[in-house]
């Protein structure tokens, strides 16, 4: 199971609470989603998981506190990593113009300049850097500016064909059209405040048909050998593996002095992560869709 991961984990959490079958075996999604499928009771924990993926996939053992992160432990297992990059059109906007920080893109001056997406999955992480209450109001601003709500894909295109200057996507997206185009009109920069790192997962369902097989790809999704794979054909990368676009992907963090922030960075994010699922955390994450949306 991929994409529309937000809605499709509602679906399994849903389906959990009513005694339904799964749908899937196995799910992939953002850490912040995978949590929530954990919490609800929909998710499997591989039992004795530890010495199994150092038999399945040792280079992933060693990082097993990244690869199977603290709540998640044994539940969810890291394939892959999205960190949010600015992608612009150097033709319609330079670099040096540029929203520098988040509170700068809600700025007036850049109203009707970008798109923003339908799912507010990373974007919720900005609790990880700003107050609640700020963060709320630059999104605000940021939903008043907002030409149009578009998925990542979508909004590239329609940047690459001139009709927005800068959009928000993963980092990965700048090597996939390259790839398609070299001359593409595409530049790559980050935001110097804040930049999110979403760790993708595998996680087995409650009541999966075929469990043993989910819990072995789920371990072995983990290990270099699959992130060549999905290096290869998807250009998603596993910043924490040793791979030819990971090791590109870090060589440009490094220059920039880009340090991504993830939810499992330390027990303080964590903390933020549980608020989440309270009724408070729910209402925030209803009022920043609406936002991003409505700028209201």
């Amino acid at each position: 199971m991929s994409g529309l991961e937000d809605q499709k984990i509602t679906q399994a959490i849903a389906e959990t609470k009513g005694g339904i079958a799964p749908s899937f075996d196995l799910m992939q999604a953002q850490a912040l989603h995978v949590y929530r499928l954990v919490s609800s009771g929909g998710a499997e924990r591989i039992e004795n998981w530890d010495p199994l993926l150092k038999e399945i996939v040792p280079e992933a053992h060693k990082i097993k506190d990244i690869a199977s992160p603290g709540a998640l432990s044994g539940y969810g297992f890291q394939w892959g990593t999205r960190i949010l990059a600015l992608l612009y059109n150097p033709k319609l906007i330079s670099k040096e113009d540029l929203p520098k920080t988040w509170k700068e893109k809600a700025d007036p001056r850049y109203a009707g300049a970008y798109s923003v997406p339908p799912w507010i999955g990373t974007i919720l992480s900005g609790i990880l850097r700003y107050d609640k209450d700020e963060w709320l109001q630059i999104m605000r601003g940021v939903g008043q500016n907002k030409r149009q709500v578009l998925t990542f894909a979508a909004g590239v295109q329609r940047m690459l064909l001139g009709e927005l200057k800068f959009v928000e996507a993963n980092t990965e997206t700048y090597f996939l059209e390259k790839a398609r185009d070299p001359n593409a009109p595409l530049g790559l920069t980050y935001y110097e405040d804040f930049t999110p790192l979403d760790q993708v997962m595998n996680v087995v369902r409650k009541g999966a048909k075929h469990p043993n097989a989910a819990k072995l790809f789920a371990m072995w999704a983990a290990g270099a050998e699959s992130s060549r794979i999905f290096e290869k054909y998807s250009f998603t990368s596993n910043l924490h593996l040793e791979t030819p676009l990971t090791q590109k992907i870090k060589a440009i963090l490094a220059e920039r002095k880009v340090r991504p922030v993830s939810w499992f960075d330390n027990p303080q994010h964590v903390e933020k992560l549980r608020w989440l699922e309270s009724e408070e955390g729910v209402k925030f994450a209803a009022a920043i869709s609406k936002a991003q949306r409505e700028g209201k």
